[in-house]
């Protein structure tokens, strides 16, 4: 909801489900435009949580991933191994999750979500995932 953060933190949550990868893609894209229409310039600092499997997929051997999608995109892009977890009595459960972190121009985000969306939507067949894309473990702080 407009206004309102994840507890604990600066951030807003956007959960965007669909039957398709386009159908998810084009909502995001829809959801950083209205986010981003009254800020000042036209950047944007995406934080998302992404299976590990997708993570090392996108970041590849030795980063190489990302840095092609640093240039690709002209944005800064990091897969952080670790983060905070709310509260450290808590388990996770499902798959190991990665904070995946996007800065910069908004056009360059919204081609490095294009460019996100292929090693998740990749997983999309797995057992598991139906379950993490409706109850992800987000541990993630500002």
């Amino acid at each position: 909801k407009e206004g309102e953060f994840y507890p604990g933190t600066n951030l807003q949550e956007l959960v965007a489900r669909g039957a398709t990868e386009q159908s998810v893609l084009d909502a995001v894209a829809l959801a950083l435009q209205q986010a981003h229409s009254s800020a000042v310039g036209p950047s944007a600092d995406i934080k998302m949580i992404i299976p590990l499997e997708a993570a090392e997929t996108l970041a590849g051997e030795n980063d190489e991933g990302l840095q092609r999608l640093r240039a690709r995109t002209g944005i800064e892009a990091q897969v952080e191994a670790k983060w905070q977890a709310l509260s450290p009595s808590e388990e996770l459960k499902g798959p190991e999750e990665r904070l995946l972190r996007l800065n910069g121009p908004l056009t360059g985000i919204q081609v490095a979500l294009s460019l996100v969306a292929n090693p998740v939507a990749a997983l999309a067949s797995r057992s598991w995932f139906q379950e993490w894309a409706n109850t992800s473990n987000c541990r993630a702080r500002s």
